[in-house]
């Protein structure tokens, strides 16, 4: 009998310490998708000055895991060209910020952002004789160009997401139908120039810009671990209630 307690109270233990881990993230799904073949035009802009974005808005708290862009399904649609007023290497930025408005420049963009990421394609710049593995960016969902960021969470509420292209002869737009990931929906997006002032179009099948998300580490092992404490709670009733029928047996 007493081994058995000691089994039971080392189990125990165990699903508390099991109990007191995170489950890890369940697997990145692409917040928005096409719900068929995308229609894509190229946006005219000037070189460094195109962008695009659309604004979501969110019912329940996520974790956003990669940020990318509508390639149209090839990794040689991002562009090869630095971003005006960034100082950057060729690539293409892609931010997020809060709020329901959407920003009206450029610099307003850079500078009202929570996070960003450069999205460039190694294999593109560095030409001749390159390494076809080396690459930051990679193909997702067929028509995306994504790279990985450090997750940021995200809590239930209005934010706008925005690409600005480093060049106009890449810079990929689809106003395709699209479906969003349960708990998020599209609020309305745009696309325009930095010479002029961008507004909610009212369109929400513009893209552009999107990003990967995870399910926000939730304690999905808290029933374990309460449980285990009401095990330890329990056992610990029964092992006083022992001690003390042998303290009065023995008295």
């Amino acid at each position: 009998m007493r081994n058995f307690s000691k089994l039971a109270i080392v189990g125990t233990i165990g699903l508390v310490g099991i109990g007191a881990w995170t489950l890890p993230a369940a697997a990145a799904t692409l917040a928005v998708q096409f719900t068929g073949t995308p229609t894509a035009t190229t946006n005219t802009a000037p070189a460094g000055e195109g962008y695009g974005y659309n604004l979501f808005d969110s019912n329940t708290s996520f974790t956003v895991t990669g940020l990318g862009e509508f390639v149209n399904g090839s990794l040689s649609n991002v562009s090869t060209q630095g971003n005006q007023g960034t100082g950057s290497t060729p690539g293409d930025w892609v931010y997020v910020g809060s709020g329901s408005t959407i920003p009206t420049s450029e610099s307003a963009i850079q500078s009202s952002a929570l996070f960003s990421v450069e999205l460039y394609n190694t294999l593109a710049i560095v030409g001749p004789p390159a390494v076809p593995s080396i690459s930051d960016v990679t193909l997702v969902g067929t028509y995306w160009a994504f790279a990985s960021i450090t997750p940021e969470v995200l809590a239930s509420g209005n934010y706008w997401i925005a690409v600005l292209y480093g060049d106009a002869n890449t810079a990929q737009i689809s106003t395709s139908a699209v479906t969003t990931e349960a708990g998020i929906s599209l609020t309305g997006g745009a696309t325009c120039t930095q010479s002029t002032s961008c507004s909610n179009t009212g369109d929400v099948e513009t893209f552009g810009p999107n990003l990967e998300t995870a399910a926000t580490p939730l304690p999905a092992t808290l029933p374990l671990f309460a449980g285990g404490l009401g095990m330890l709670g329990l056992l610990g009733g029964r092992l006083r209630k022992r001690k003390a029928s042998a303290a009065t047996a023995t008295a």
